[in-house]
């Protein structure tokens, strides 16, 4: 009976060896699977955010020279009004002295047409500066608010590119590997690949729309 009972034993003992060196290999070859699949996942997500970063890089150059380029307008706009100020107070002083003249002196003779032209030309002029100005101003608002948004979206896109490529870095070899509580957890401000794509797609579209 001792014999049968031991025997029975060792072949229980057997069958869970032989169950877990199975399982064990099933769990390796699972892991080594799920590893590669992931680190697959992950270069293609490097790759996305890359290209993202690459094209908001891009994007922030050019919206970079077109504010510098308004920028310059505006400020010769500005110079050129400044000028004009200046002709047009000559203008008014002319006109104002010549009021000055007595009895059958006060003639509206050409000269005194012409300074009248020449005030309501530069007035004119003054008016459709003051309009570019104001115009130039308005849209380098936009511009800096655009240009805002799209700087953000690239900060976030290159800190998150550094992130995912640490990840591709790790293997069971890696150091300062520790267990973390709730691994699988899913942050609630998370979005999906769709909304990701999208909100890039819209900062880039609207800085392209301003320039």
């Amino acid at each position: 009976q001792i014999s049968i009972n031991a025997e029975k034993q060792r072949n229980t003992s057997h069958s869970v060896r032989q169950e877990a060196r199975a399982l064990r290999n099933e769990t390796s070859c699972q892991t080594k699977w799920d590893e590669h699949d992931n680190k697959t996942r992950l270069a293609d997500r490097i790759d996305d955010v890359d290209k993202w970063n690459e094209s908001l890089k891009r994007c922030l150059s050019d919206i970079d020279a077109e504010i510098d380029a308004l920028t310059k307008m505006k400020e010769e706009a500005e110079r050129a009004l400044e000028a004009k100020n200046l002709a047009l107070d000559v203008a008014i002083e002319c006109l104002t002295l010549r009021e000055s003249r007595q009895a059958i002196d006060v003639v509206k003779d050409p000269v005194e047409n012409e300074l009248h032209k020449e005030v309501e030309v530069i007035e004119g002029i003054k008016k459709a500066l003051q309009q570019k100005i104001s115009q130039a101003f308005e849209h380098l608002c936009l511009l800096q608010e655009a240009r805002q948004q799209l700087n953000l979206d690239q900060r976030n896109k290159a800190e998150a590119l550094e992130i995912d490529q640490v990840c591709l870095s790790l293997n069971l070899n890696s150091p300062n590997i520790s267990l973390k509580p709730n691994p699988t957890r899913v942050p609630p401000s998370s979005t999906t690949p769709q909304q990701w794509d999208q909100f890039s797609q819209y900062n880039k579209d609207r800085a392209e729309a301003e320039m």
